[in-house]
């Protein structure tokens, strides 16, 4: 159910993808649990916070549990939900009320909610190794496109108006009008 960018995105970097059934927490950590029994080095498990197929999301604070017990990373991608969930619109992820962060990234996009074409990767806490590796070994993924002045602005602008109290009201009618519709 992920992104189909997220699963190419895996297969293209590695043949040992291992996929766990859609929001099922019990077949993640059994999966972990066999692979870290052979797998000495990173593991990065991979999901979105909100899956745009059946607008459906995972428990990212079990997600994140279950791989910090197993030594692996969590990638989330937050591109369908940043900017709109969430008290200060970060996303699910704040939702949730996910704190503990040392082996989580967020990835995403600001087309979705914003309307405005950027990609973006946030390391919360200290990772310095991983910027420095990222700098060093990914350059010819970096700046490939980067945001103008113009476009940086108006994500910046549509960020506030989602913060404001005008943003919540209209995200709230959103969400009313999409809950009527299913």
């Amino acid at each position: 159910m992920c992104d189909r960018a997220l699963f190419e995105g895996a297969h293209y970097t590695t043949k040992s993808v291992i996929t766990f059934n859609h929001l099922d927490e019990k077949d993640l950590e059994d999966k972990l649990t066999t692979v870290r029994k052979t797998q000495k080095g990173g593991i990065l498990v991979i999901t979105d916070s909100l899956f745009a197929a059946d607008s459906t999301s995972p428990d990212l604070v079990k997600y994140q549990q279950i791989s910090a017990d197993n030594q692996a990373f969590l990638l989330v991608n937050i591109g369908h939900d940043f900017g709109v969930y969430g008290a200060n619109r970060r996303g699910i992820w704040e939702e949730q009320n996910l704190k503990e962060l040392n082996n989580v990234f967020f990835v995403g996009s600001g087309s979705k909610t914003l309307g405005v074409n950027f990609a973006f990767i946030a390391l919360p806490g200290n990772k310095k190794n991983f910027i420095h590796y990222w700098k060093y070994f990914c350059s010819t993924y970096m700046f490939t496109n980067a945001i103008n002045p113009v476009q940086s602005n108006c994500g910046l602008a549509t960020l506030r108006m989602m913060r404001s109290h005008l943003g919540k009201q209209l995200v709230q009618q959103v969400m009313d009008n999409s809950t009527y519709l299913r």
